[in-house]
């Protein structure tokens, strides 16, 4: 994602069907319950129509740059969903994930 791709996204402002905004998120650090929910967030872009993008590492409530974590990228995310659903992540909401 380029730079200005990335004001473009935090200048709407605003969550839309292809548009979500998370706080910081620490693969390494996070529970499973908290990888099931960024998980069936990323599931959920991954299958509407068109696609979407989630930004990660912004104030929910002021859409502002929180923080930002090198654990996942757009370049890492491919292989954790694989290895944590144990099955390409666009066929099914992983079974660990108990609150979906």
């Amino acid at each position: 994602m380029t730079d200005e791709l990335l004001r473009r996204l935090l200048n709407r402002k605003t969550e839309t069907r292809n548009l979500d905004y998370k706080e910081a998120f620490n693969w390494f650090s996070s529970t499973n319950d908290q990888k099931c929910e960024i998980i069936k967030e990323i599931l959920g872009m991954l299958n509407t129509q068109d696609g979407g993008r989630i930004v990660i590492g912004v104030a929910v409530t002021t859409i502002l740059p929180s923080a930002l974590t090198s654990s996942l990228s757009s370049h890492s995310i491919q292989p954790r969903l694989t290895i944590f659903c144990a099955s390409t992540p666009t066929h099914r909401v992983p079974a660990r994930c108990t609150n979906i």
